[in-house]
């Protein structure tokens, strides 16, 4: 049983790599990194060859602004149009694009996380609240969101695998957080498996099922019912 259970277990970690392999792919319009033969998953000639829809999304020098996303300067108010990621092999690179020069405090830096305050900003749209999900990237970013806190104030939130350096770039109106590679090469496989794993049920736990609550105006039976005889 925990043979069958961890096959399982490697089959959809190889699926979920194939797809973030395949994602780096359509951002980037190229090959990913070189895959051992071990790592491969096989997959339909007839879908690598099958057209790919452009990225339609903000790539800082190549396309500085994604569809509906120009948004006028008014002084005094910061509005942040896209949060992006990019990965080159195991350094990784958080982007945040604005409508002008960003004004950014740091609030926290500590080994887990990083945390940007942004005064007088708000997110163009809800969406732009959406999680990153970095951890297919070797890098040690491990996911990046933005939160609007208040009216006035946007929070950036980077979550690392591990401590980290990194250092801050302004350029136009972007605003660069490049991290350093991890200390050890990070196996992004072994490590979804893992987190998979902790989730399954262990091999004969039992889940308890909680009792639903007697309505105490429910009557005890059915008016008119007759008690089942005893036996």
């Amino acid at each position: 049983m925990r043979s069958s259970s961890h096959t399982l277990t490697h089959l959809i970690s190889r699926l979920l790599l194939s797809v973030a392999l395949g994602s780096v792919c359509l951002i980037t319009g190229g090959a990913p990194s070189s895959v051992s033969a071990q790592d491969a998953v096989e997959i339909d000639p007839n879908l690598l060859d099958a057209p790919r829809p452009d990225y339609l999304g903000v790539r800082p020098g190549v396309t500085n602004f994604a569809p509906g996303k120009r948004v006028k300067v008014e002084p005094g108010k910061q509005v942040i149009t896209w949060v992006g990621f990019q990965a080159k092999k195991d350094r990784g690179r958080v982007f945040i694009q604005m409508n002008t020069t960003p004004i950014y405090e740091v609030a926290t830096s500590r080994p887990d996380q990083v945390i940007i305050d942004f005064p007088s900003a708000t997110l163009h749209t809800k969406n732009d609240q959406s999680e990153l999900d970095t951890g297919f990237f070797p890098t040690v970013v491990r996911s990046v969101r933005t939160r609007q806190v208040g009216k006035q104030l946007v929070r950036l939130f980077v979550k690392l695998r591990e401590p980290a350096r990194y250092r801050l770039k302004k350029d136009d109106n972007f605003l660069y957080l490049y991290f350093d590679p991890p200390k050890e090469p990070i196996d992004v496989l072994a490590e979804r498996e893992r987190e998979i794993e902790a989730m399954a049920p262990k091999e004969g736990s039992a889940m308890e099922l909680k009792r639903r609550r007697v309505d105490p105006q429910l009557p005890d039976r059915l008016e008119g019912a007759q008690p089942a005889p005893s036996p």
